[in-house]
């Protein structure tokens, strides 16, 4: 995975250095919110930037009614975006890896700790010693982590799961290995994956790769 993880391309919303498509230009601006429309648009600049360093052409990254990014055909990538930050990857072109998923969590914004319950199970508060009392650097691992899972794998499948179906039985500061309930398994989906962390100023990113 480290290779993939030498793909991962960082971009600040106020300095774009790449490419933006008018369509996507057109999405940003139906958003009211113009920290959301920033975000966006450093997300798809990030994400050029990867399509430009593997060969891809310059097509839109649209954007599904749900919110996911739409890639052109045979583009297999991520986007992420968090605050004033964005991170995007973009696989190259024939590569052995089915599917990536990328995400971004700040360390500094104030998150309610009540939504633990909802992201990770009893079991792994446990094992994994995690507060429901203060929403800390592991907690937000855990929740990194389980968003760059499902969009790693929610593309392939098209399969809405949730966080508790994910498992996290292994975590440290650099990686966690994770592994999916019986239910998608028998859907076609991956036993386990390893997911690896990267550390910009300020925030905690997950990068997932599934080898297939």
């Amino acid at each position: 995975m480290n290779a993939v993880k030498e793909l991962l391309i960082l971009q600040k919303i106020h300095k774009l250095s790449s490419f933006i498509h008018p369509l996507e230009g057109k999405i940003a601006e139906a958003f009211s919110n113009q920290s959301r429309r920033e975000s966006f648009l450093a997300g798809r600049a990030a994400a050029h930037l990867g399509l430009d360093s593997q060969g891809f052409s310059r097509l839109p990254i649209l954007r599904s009614p749900k919110g996911a990014p739409l890639w052109p055909t045979g583009v297999k990538g991520s986007i992420s975006h968090k605050g004033d930050l964005a991170v995007a990857v973009v696989l190259p072109k024939g590569s052995k890896f089915k599917a990536v998923g990328v995400d971004l969590e700040t360390l500094t914004a104030e998150i309610n700790p009540n939504i633990l319950g909802k992201i990770a199970s009893k079991t792994e508060q446990a094992n994994l010693g995690l507060s429901d009392e203060v929403f800390g650097t592991k907690e937000r691992q855990i929740f990194t982590l389980k968003e760059a899972v499902f969009k790693c794998l929610h593309p392939v499948f098209g399969v809405w799961f949730g966080f508790l179906k994910a498992e996290v039985i292994a975590l440290d500061s650099e990686s966690a290995e994770v592994q999916l309930d019986e239910s998608l398994v028998k859907l076609g989906f991956p036993e386990k994956l390893m997911v690896e962390f990267f550390w910009p100023q300020g925030f905690v990113g997950s990068l997932v790769v599934w080898q297939g």
